[in-house]
């Protein structure tokens, strides 16, 4: 696999990190289903796009350059059981600010360039993201370019003539609480790895999930669950913005991989806990 460059205009500063990365939006989890209490078709849809919407590395542990991250398991949270139509509420309250359904029409035909990868959809999704930041991001085909105080980095994606792309890089958001970027990197068959990088001097954290901010954006949670990976492990980690920072606070470990995360109330979260075989075993409620 070709190395992704990240061309760096003088002034700014960008950490380099481990290149073993994710899985792309629109698979980075499976399907909700639920065929005795809610219809399937519905539900179906609603996932998709709680994937696309949320956005976006072999490494078990996640890695920081800010230095300061907590390790320990949280004894005090508890994961329980919920009822399907509670996490289905969430869910649908959790999709009210996307107009994914118009996106998706729009995306047809946009996979006809290399670095598009083969999920079109989550493509209009992400230039619906950077026309919102359209100050501060730019994509130009193969290129994200993100701006930072100190000038703008270049994310490029390794590009094979004739071929889509296994590997690249994709907008998921501005996280105004810590002026910082995150974004995903696919790499087919790895588990997930995501980056928020830190717009005042380029450092970056790396996150082995795909996080799930409160309406804040004070804090996240993310499953290290993948199904692109089964070597990936299923814990689910609690992180929390402290002096601009974001930093592990705690963690615990599912005794089933979890998916498909939205955040409820307060420091509550919401995830579907499914089998290898991604059937759905029951619903999770995580008070963290």
């Amino acid at each position: 696999m070709t190395n992704p460059v990240a061309n760096v205009k003088p002034k700014a500063k960008v950490t380099e990190g481990n290149l073993d990365f994710i899985l792309s939006l629109g698979s980075t989890t499976g399907f909700v289903k639920e065929p005795n209490k809610l219809d399937m078709k519905n539900v179906l849809i609603a996932s998709i796009c709680l994937i696309l919407w949320i956005g976006c590395g072999n490494e078990k542990a996640p890695s920081t350059t800010s230095g300061e991250t907590a390790t320990e398991v949280n004894s005090n949270a508890e994961i329980s059981n919920l009822n399907a139509s509670t996490y289905k509420s969430a869910l649908d309250k959790s999709l009210e600010s996307m107009p994914i359904d118009r996106l998706c029409k729009e995306s047809k035909g946009y996979n006809q360039n290399e670095w598009e990868g083969k999920n079109a959809c989550a493509w209009a999704v992400e230039k619906y993201r950077i026309e919102q930041h359209k100050d501060l991001v730019e994509r130009k085909e193969g290129t994200l370019i993100l701006q930072l105080d100190s000038g703008a980095i270049e994310m490029k994606h390794p590009m094979d003539e004739g071929t889509t792309s296994d590997f690249y890089y994709q907008f998921n958001g501005y996280i105004k609480s810590a002026n910082a970027y995150y974004l995903l990197a696919q790499q087919k068959g790895q588990c997930p790895q995501y980056w928020i990088i830190d717009r005042k001097d380029g450092s970056k954290t790396i996150l082995n999930g795909l996080p799930v901010f409160n309406p804040q954006q004070d804090a996240f949670v993310f499953s290290t669950a993948s199904i692109q990976a089964n070597s990936c492990s299923n814990d689910v980690e609690y992180w929390k913005l402290k002096s601009g920072k974001f930093v592990k606070s705690s963690s615990i470990k599912a005794k089933l991989d979890l998916y498909d995360i939205v955040w409820a109330t307060g420091k509550t979260w919401f995830g579907v806990e499914k089998s290898a075989d991604q059937k759905v075993i029951s619903y999770k409620k995580m008070v963290l």
